[in-house]
Parts: C-alpha cells; sequence; structure tokens
C-alpha cells in the first residue's frame, strides 16, 4: 500500500503507530487520521470498513520435535507459548480474549510487545505460538517453521479501517481507503498470500 501510495502520491507522508489501548482516543482527538485494527479496538462512534478477514494458525521450529502435522487441543495448552502482550497486558490480544471466554490459559514463557516478533523466539526451540494464518504462510517461505491449524477452532477476527466521522469527505482519507481496499482485494483473495498488519496510519500531506 506504501509503494502504491508513493508512486502515485509522491508527497504524501506517513506516521506509522502500534495499535494499542489509546488507539481509539487518538482518533476521538485527531491525532489518528485512520486506525487499522480488528473490531475490539475501533470506536463506536466513527465509521469503520471491513478490510479482510483472517484467523489463526499455529507455528513451530521445524525441528521441533513435540509437535507433528497437527496438534491437539491438550497438547496446545500444555506446550510453552510465544505470546504478544499489547501495550504491557493492558489491551488483550485476540487469542487471550477466545482463550479467556473459553476459561483456559496457555503456558506463556516470553512475552513480546508485537506479533511481528514472536518467530525469532520460537525457531530453534520447543516453543509454539499463534499467528495470523495469512502472515505464518507468508513467513514460512523464508523461515523454518511448521504451520498447522490451531485447536482452538473459534480464533477468527475481521481487520478493519477507521477515520474520524468528521473526515468522511475528506479527499485524502477517502483516496487512501480506497488504496486499502484495493490492495487488500488484490493480496487477500488469494489465501495464504498476504501480510497480515495491524497498525495505525496518520498520514499527513494531501493528493
Amino acid at each position: 500500500m506504501i509503494t502504491r501510495c508513493g508512486e502515485e502520491a509522491p508527497g504524501l507522508e506517513f506516521d506509522l503507530r502500534l495499535t494499542g489501548v489509546r488507539s481509539s482516543e487518538r482518533l476521538d482527538r485527531g491525532e489518528t487520521d485512520l486506525l487499522i485494527a480488528p473490531d475490539f479496538v475501533t470506536s463506536s462512534a466513527h465509521p469503520t470498513e471491513r478490510l479482510f478477514d483472517d484467523d489463526f494458525s499455529c507455528i513451530a521450529w521445524v525441528g521441533n520435535k513435540k509437535v507433528g502435522k497437527s496438534m491437539s487441543i491438550d497438547k496446545f495448552f500444555s506446550l510453552a507459548h510465544v505470546a504478544t502482550e499489547y501495550a504491557g497486558g493492558a489491551l488483550l490480544s485476540i487469542e487471550d480474549r477466545v482463550f479467556q471466554k473459553e476459561g483456559r490459559d496457555r503456558r506463556r514463557e516470553i512475552s513480546v510487545p508485537h506479533f511481528t516478533l514472536i518467530p525469532s523466539f520460537v525457531i530453534g526451540t520447543e516453543r509454539i505460538a499463534t499467528l495470523q494464518t495469512r502472515l505464518a504462510k507468508l513467513l514460512a517461505r523464508s523461515l523454518p517453521l511448521r504451520v498447522m491449524p490451531c485447536p482452538v477452532a473459534t480464533l477468527a477476527f475481521t481487520e478493519f479501517t477507521q477515520w474520524h466521522r468528521y473526515q468522511e469527505r475528506d479527499p485524502t482519507i477517502c483516496w487512501i481507503r480506497g488504496v486499502l481496499q484495493q490492495v487488500a482485494r488484490a493480496k487477500f483473495s488469494a489465501a495464504g498470500k498476504a501480510e497480515a498488519v495491524s497498525s495505525e496510519l496518520a498520514g499527513q500531506g494531501g493528493y
């Protein structure tokens, strides 16, 4: 998306920030122009637009002898996990929300501030992790990772784009939203051939 914007609107500037517990507040105050996040991060006060759907898979190092091509739910919860902890635990991840509802808790051995760091602490170990399926398959092309179906079947989510209600007709915001939709349709139409990204976009400049 950034490449496409750079080609078609070279004067546009982006300030990318991680999603967090105060993401919707920053949108309310006008500090963020576009928020890309799952529904539990977005605000009910502003319009949203569905971007793509995904679910979670389980990943393990290819040399991990404790896992095979599939995994039972008991095995899943008995093994050590690498997990994402947003804002020091103030914002629960999608997985933790599901596990909490089911009254289960994974054996968290390492916590990282962002899901992109997870593979580094899985490779070469007996730890496992959950990761967005499309991202997991993309990473497995270049990293020694095995991707397996997650035994917790309810781990699915929808990623949304959100903007401030007062910017509904802002030409720059509208154009970027259109680019996001086009890129998402092109990249996410084939399963496993796209990156899953959760970030805030604060666009500055004009088109």
